[in-house]
């Protein structure tokens, strides 16, 4: 059982939007979560040809939220060592994130800056306006489905070395998102009116006078990659007999092939992007390369 809550203060001129930047309200939320599981490795075959182990790792988890309602989440993976050189594995699950208390339970947040106006043409199109940013307490959990395949090789004819590499693909239905203030601006101008409950006009200037972002389970993601690890620890005596110590050598590395995120509106691939202060960020190559060296009462380490 565990029972989560926020209690939040605000100055007074911000409760009363006096600022340009930054009015920040009180917060007072939270939920409260029961949840059970089981977990299971089953061993099937060991000291076969060709199967050094075969085993199966199950588990479930039932949990009861204040907030979303009851969710189930589950596992199911295999894990087959054909010799002590090669072990395969694999896994499938699906997972669930319940909304946190600030997407539940955010005061009205409202900020102003520049809107693109689709009913006025340049350069009158761009001007200042507020929007409000705030939690929603309908929300339901995200629903993830993750599966990975992966290989792990340690060589008996070199001690110390170990390679391994692993392909992961999850999909994501219900992301909490919200929608950017222009383009709900736009597809209110489009015709949508599920849009337009969003924006407030100054009815003597038409203009844009605030804009409503409340957060949505709207987004669906799907993300695929490779992840690898190469790692060798060596005795230097090994290269000379009176080199003391040992020396270790790694390399940990990821590859995106694919980030894929769905607003309902705009469907894009940020694989490769990045930016400074853009939370999708999505190199499409991660790698460390520490290499240390341990003995004799000294370590350094270089990455």
């Amino acid at each position: 059982y565990r029972d989560d809550r926020q209690e939040g203060a605000s100055d007074p001129i911000s409760q009363m939007n006096g600022f340009n930047l930054g009015n920040i309200r009180p917060i007072s939320g939270g939920f409260s979560v029961k949840e059970g599981y089981v977990e299971a490795v089953i061993p099937l075959l060991k000291d076969l040809p060709w199967t050094q182990s075969l085993e199966v790792q199950t588990a479930a988890r039932f949990a009861d939220y204040s907030t979303v309602g009851s969710v189930w989440t589950w596992k199911v993976g295999a894990s087959w060592a054909i010799t002590s050189d090669i072990r395969l594995r694999a896994g499938r699950s699906r997972d669930i994130r319940a909304p946190n208390i600030d997407e539940l339970f955010a005061s009205p947040f409202t900020q102003t800056n520049n809107v693109s106006d689709p009913a006025f043409a340049p350069p009158n199109n761009n001007y200042l306006a507020q929007y409000l940013t705030a939690g929603n307490p309908n929300l339901k959990e995200e629903v993830a489905d993750t599966l990975t395949v992966g290989a792990v090789l340690s060589p008996r004819f070199l001690p110390g070395f170990s390679l391994s590499a692993d392909y992961w693909d999850i999909s994501m239905e219900g992301a909490v998102a919200t929608l950017d203030r222009n383009i709900v601006i736009a597809r209110c101008w489009d015709g949508n009116a599920d849009y337009c409950s969003f924006v407030q006009r100054d009815p003597a200037t038409g203009r844009v006078q605030r804009v409503t972002l409340t957060q949505l389970n709207l987004a669906e993601l799907r993300t695929r990659g490779i992840d690898f690890e190469a790692a060798y620890r060596i005795p230097l005596a090994n290269i000379a007999e009176s080199l003391p110590g040992r020396l270790s050598l790694a390399f940990l590395g990821s590859y995106l092939i694919e980030k894929t995120i769905d607003d309902t509106l705009t469907r894009i691939d940020r694989a490769g992007e990045i930016g400074r202060n853009n939370t999708n960020n999505g190199p499409r190559f991660r790698a460390t390369g520490p290499i240390g060296y341990d003995g004799n009462g000294f370590s350094l380490m270089v990455q």
